[in-house]
């Protein structure tokens, strides 16, 4: 009793010098949190009871007052911001270490969302136990284990970003164990160990994800029945950038496909004792001093069309006790050695694929590319544009788009972005140009213009495009092309 009356003796002095007005809460909770009451300052373990809803409003900031709380959902949380105005989990002061997450826990919390919020400092920042639910736009910085854990949930994680989580081994940014999650166009970079750890999935996609600067690798799938890894980057991991272990023998292969995977220190792909299917990859310059593969495999069966293998420390391809592959139309170049324990197959090439600028990791082709219309001829893996399959992650776009626009090699004019592929935003800059081009247009690769921006006086040549069309509406992720009077065209790939 004491140890309470001292607690909300200190709540109530907090609240006293807080300018705004203020609620505590604790206990079972329902209703609405709304922004005219906050912040919400919880000082003690918190529930959603199964059969009741808690709305969180807009700009409303939850404080944590105490250690280790605990936050319960079993029924139905609704905490939703917008894109300027988020909705925050953290810690109430600095002298309180860690709160615990946000854990729904069983199907009754199955429709509950959670939109544009921010968790920071939490043991993790969300907790999925039988439960599935959607999670976009939000955060995860700071947390001591993961940013964000699930077991047995199959459940949409879309469009966030998970960073600094974790201080040392199992402390992923993102951990999925069972059920068939879906995980797109997410930021997930220097956690203290895996960006994603993906464990007993009977199903999953993964797809336009960013895993980078992790301590070990990128993406491990560890006794996954199958799962698709499709579209992402694995870049600059510490260990390496996609691990396979033990995973699509019994169901179908792991599909790791049209992924760039560059500047891992240890493998670009490991694969051991899986089935693996790796089609339309970029890997390039992975492994340091003369160690380490692009992809290298251990009593692994895989199929293995159609990918750029390219100036690995080591060897481009090593497989170790493996079956034969089925493989051909790769581009395994520039490694120190490129094959080991696999022959080249005879439609193999070995040239430089001129890429656009690999020193800024820009693996786009440049038009002269030998890898153009090279891979696999088979129409089951024809490019978007509807020609023949081009090696590598990154097609080259052979539509009118391109065609309908003259390129004049005496104009100094160049459009550049950064970064490119993107997610949620891109700068677009027009450099060299003398004053006589009117705007830069972005075109879908339709050829259908979806965006314009007037160059004048007041309106520099340069543009931050968030992805959305002239209503303001948010285009879907793919190809779009950027022209600006008679400036090479800009190729655009929106990951997101």
């Amino acid at each position: 009793m004491i140890r309470k009356l001292l607690l909300l003796s200190v709540i109530t002095l907090c609240l006293a010098s807080h300018s705004d007005a203020t609620e505590y809460v604790s206990g079972p909770q329902s209703g609405v949190w709304s922004y005219s009451e906050e912040p919400y300052i919880v000082y003690g373990d918190i529930s959603v009871n199964a059969g009741t809803t808690l709305t969180i409003e807009p700009g409303v900031r939850v404080w944590f007052m105490g250690d280790l709380i605990n936050f319960e959902i079993q029924g139905t949380l609704i905490a939703e911001g917008t894109e300027t105005i988020h909705i925050s989990f953290t810690p109430y002061l600095p002298t309180y270490t860690s709160w615990q997450y946000l854990y729904f826990n069983g199907f009754f919390a199955n429709n509950s969302s959670l939109r544009w919020c921010d968790f920071s400092q939490g043991i993790r920042g969300v907790t999925l136990d039988q439960a599935s639910i959607s999670i976009a736009h939000c955060t995860f910085t700071d947390c001591q284990w993961q940013g964000f854990y699930s077991n047995n949930s199959s459940f949409t994680f879309d469009s966030c970003t998970v960073q600094y989580c974790g201080s040392g081994a199992g402390s992923s940014g993102i951990v999925a164990k069972n059920g068939s999650p879906h995980i797109r166009g997410n930021i997930v970079t220097y956690n203290a160990d895996r960006g994603m750890y993906l464990k007993w999935l009977s199903n999953g996609e993964v797809t336009y994800n960013e895993c980078t600067y992790n301590g070990t690798d990128g993406f491990f799938i560890d006794s996954c029945n199958t799962a698709v890894i499709k579209y992402n980057t694995a870049a600059f991991n510490l260990n390496n950038g996609i691990y396979i272990d033990n995973s699509g023998l019994g169901y179908s292969p792991v599909d790791i496909s049209y992924n760039l995977i560059y500047g891992n220190c240890y493998n670009g792909i490991r694969a051991w004792y899986s089935g693996i299917m790796i089609i339309n990859n970029t890997i390039h310059m992975n492994g340091t001093a003369n160690m380490y593969d692009g992809l290298t495999m251990y009593e692994t069966n895989a199929t293995i069309y159609n990918n750029i293998i390219d100036s690995n420390a080591n060897y481009g391809i090593y497989a170790l006790a493996s079956s034969a592959p089925a493989m051909g139309y790769n581009n395994v170049w520039a490694n120190t050695v490129d094959y080991f324990g696999i022959a080249a197959s005879l439609t193999d090439l070995s040239e430089d694929p001129l890429y656009e600028d690999p020193a800024s990791f820009n693996f786009n082709l440049q038009d002269i590319s030998p890898m153009i219309d090279a891979g696999n001829p088979s129409t089951a893996y024809y490019d978007p544009d509807g020609t023949r399959n081009d090696i590598g992650a990154l097609y080259y776009n052979q539509t009118s788009v391109k065609d309908r626009w003259i390129i004049n090699p005496e104009r100094l004019a160049l459009l550049r972005a950064y970064p490119n592929p993107f997610n949620s935003g891109t700068f677009i800059e027009l450099t060299g140009f003398t004053g006589d081009i009117a705007s830069i247009e972005i075109f879908d690769i339709l050829g259908r213009k979806v965006y314009n921006y007037e160059i004048t006086a007041g309106n520099p040549a340069v543009l931050r495009w968030n992805g959305m069309d002239f209503k303001g509406n948010t285009l879907p992720a793919g190809i779009y092309f950027c022209r600006a009077g008679e400036a090479p065209v800009l190729k655009l790939q929106m990951l997101k």
